[in-house]
């Protein structure tokens, strides 16, 4: 076997004018097959880690209020950050999302205005060009509410660095603001989506729209592993399950539980099979219900229409939480042995005090049993969705509920970035086709190749079947050829792809079409992956291996005494 690799590589050098044409198809084919799939890699990784990573995370969780998708908080952002780190691997960083659409007016013009907070990231601010000001007086305490604006937005308004930006806006507890945010840099961003918003330090936005040092907007994961974002997701849906919303406090020195019966109809149905309420029916029962129970009452000379305060222990300050309310009924129990200390009331009224100073959570569970089943739980989980349709349609479903408590939403890039996706998917089909084409046409280029080749040495295979070559070694000596050739010629083709790589991106391009989102500070982003490249030289070697198989074999049938005869 031996002598039939050296007799290979030798006839290399003796085919030179024919190997080099043929060599140069089989390079020119690896280099456009690497540069297109670093090319696509680099685009995937700018959308993945520099686009998406600043809109809307891997995954978002997003809890908000007041049935409103605006009212966007976080009461106990710890609690939830620990529920994230145990059963969401691979976790680059969880960052808070803080967004707030406001009314902005500037030189005489006003407009609507998107804030985004975000921290003094060096790596996010070098995204931007600065065309007038500085960036890094946004870094500076000093300065009050500092604020990057996109130099559209600056234009329409008629700002300039150092004018005032006023903005009107909503706070997380649905009371009207106003606020004066100082314009620091005017930039162009080097992504079309980031000119889309204006930028203010995370910690002035919160504190703007009401914000405790606790509590947080939006909760964004971001991945080592992007592409896992659906499954982690669903993961982390199941793991956050809600506890009842209930206050356990004091009412004149005594313990008591405070529970918000949920508000539909079948928990009022519920309601009614389990205590009934003396002298009127438990089907009234309202939002201005307070109901005890009428050994408590008898036990604290309580009666209808007496107003009580009850005080409980907060989960997050040292201050304590109060619930004032006025007794509207005195309940018995039917069936059920319900503790005489719980007090039940409808789920907006124990909302009102819940969510303002969060309880604290108590070592035992209060209420169990069929009760504990229509207590309002202290947040509605919404289910999964895995693409943008459902997701639309949840949120129009959410519209029409109307629900009071906090609502939790866990969304994957998949379903709140799916239009960037789609674009990246689609790029990846049309470039992967266009190689693909161009393959075809050099394989049928490198079948013609062989013909020709085995044609033009006929007599030669005649000869070396004369001083005994088989049939096997024929073929094998063609197939070695094909095979030595399309190694040298691939890895040559590698060799220049990374050159022309290097070429390119060092290139700067000033652009703002939408061509931009292609770029990552103005420069093309190829990312050459190890296992891509070994795959893409093994799929071009496989080739055209496979592509002189068949002229090997007709060669190897070619009979001595024919091919002697044969003549050009």
């Amino acid at each position: 076997m031996k002598p039939i690799f050296e007799l290979g590589l030798r006839n290399l050098l003796r085919q030179k004018r024919k190997n080099l044409l043929l060599g140069s198809a089989i390079a020119f084919g690896t280099l456009t097959l690497v540069v297109a799939t670093s090319f696509v890699n680099g685009i995937t990784d700018t959308l993945f880690n520099r686009v998406i990573v600043y809109m809307t995370g891997h995954i978002e969780l997003h809890m908000a209020e007041r049935g409103s998708q605006f009212y966007s908080v976080h009461r106990d952002q710890a609690r939830i950050e620990k529920i994230i780190r145990q059963n969401v691997t691979g976790i680059k960083s969880i960052n808070e999302s803080v967004t707030a659409f406001t009314r902005g007016i500037g030189n005489g013009k006003s407009d609507n205005v998107l804030l985004i907070g975000v921290n003094a990231d060096p790596e996010f601010l070098s995204q931007f060009t600065c065309l007038s000001g500085s960036i890094n007086a946004f870094t500076k305490p000093t300065v009050e509410n500092p604020i990057i604006l996109s130099e559209a937005k600056a234009k329409y308004l008629k700002l300039k660095v150092n004018d005032p930006l006023r903005i009107r806006l909503r706070t997380i507890n649905g009371q009207q603001q106003t606020a004066v945010m100082n314009v620091v840099a005017i930039v162009k961003s080097t992504n079309m989506f980031l000119d889309m918003a204006t930028y203010v330090r995370l910690q002035d936005l919160k504190e703007v729209m009401g914000y405790r040092p606790y509590e947080t907007g939006g909760l964004q994961i971001i991945l080592d592993h992007p592409e896992t974002a659906s499954e982690q997701a669903d993961h982390l849906h199941d793991a956050l399950i809600a506890a009842p919303a209930w206050i356990e406090g004091t009412l004149e020195s005594a313990k008591v539980t405070v529970v918000g019966i949920k508000r539909d109809e079948a928990s009022r149905e519920k309601l009614g099979k389990l205590i009934k309420v003396l002298g009127r029916s438990t089907a009234t029962f309202s939002k201005s219900d307070v109901l005890v129970s009428q050994p408590f009452a008898e036990a604290h000379h309580l009666r209808v229409g007496d107003p009580v305060t009850i005080a409980y222990p907060s989960r997050m300050e040292a201050d304590p939480g109060t619930l004032a309310v006025t007794i509207t009924g005195i309940y018995e129990p039917i069936g059920e042995d319900i503790p005489t200390t719980v007090i039940l009331t409808h789920e907006d009224r124990l909302l009102e005090s819940y969510y303002e100073r969060l309880p604290k959570i108590g070592a035992t569970v209060p209420v169990s049993g069929a009760l504990a089943s229509i207590v309002v739980p202290e947040w509605t989980l919404l289910p999964r969705t895995h693409t943008s349709d459902e997701y639309t349609k949840k949120n129009q479903e959410l519209g029409r509920l109307k629900l009071k408590n906090a609502v939790l939403d866990v969304r994957s890039m998949y379903e709140t970035a799916s239009m960037i996706l789609t674009f990246d998917g689609a790029l990846r089909i049309i470039t992967y086709s266009a190689v693909v084409i161009l393959f075809v046409i050099i394989l049928i280029g490198i079948i013609n190749s062989l013909r020709m080749t085995v044609r033009e040495r006929t007599k030669e295979i005649g000869t070396m079947r004369a001083i005994g070559m088989q049939r096997r070694d024929i073929l094998y000596l063609f197939v070695l050829e094909s095979f030595f050739l399309a190694i040298f010629a691939g890895l040559s083709g590698v060799i220049i792809a990374f050159i022309l790589m290097g070429i390119g991106s060092a290139i700067t391009i000033q652009t703002t079409t939408p061509l931009g989102i292609f770029l990552f500070n103005h420069h093309l982003v190829f990312v050459p992956k190890v296992g891509s490249i070994i795959g893409n030289l093994l799929f071009i070697v496989g080739l055209t291996v496979g592509a002189s198989f068949f002229p090997a074999l007709t060669a190897s049938k070619l009979e001595c005494a024919d091919a002697l005869r044969h003549s050009d």
